[in-house]
């Protein structure tokens, strides 16, 4: 995980999960143990998940290539208002 945010995250749905399913703790092993195993199988499943999705950042083209929109439809950086929208909404 790269982020503390995402880590946050991870151990808030892993605290629900295991208050959600304290009910069927068997016992079988320790409690340390057992929310261990919720952990890990939270964070597992969210680092796959991430895995399949990528930041709008690495959706950039690379050097030489053409951006997907001209610049030219955006305002300029240095615009008052706002620097960057759009000069003008896309059309159908």
């Amino acid at each position: 995980m790269n982020s503390p945010a995402v880590a946050e995250e991870v151990a808030q749905e892993a605290w629900l999960a295991a208050l959600e399913g304290i009910g069927k703790f068997e016992g079988r092993s320790s409690v340390r143990s057992w929310l261990f195993t919720i952990v890990a199988n939270r964070a597992r499943t969210r680092a796959q998940r991430e895995e399949r999705s990528a930041p709008f950042s690495s959706l950039e083209p690379e050097q030489g290539e053409a951006p997907a929109v001209d610049p030219e439809r955006f305002l300029p950086s240095d615009h008052p208002r706002w620097p960057g929208h759009w000069s003008a909404p896309p059309e159908h």
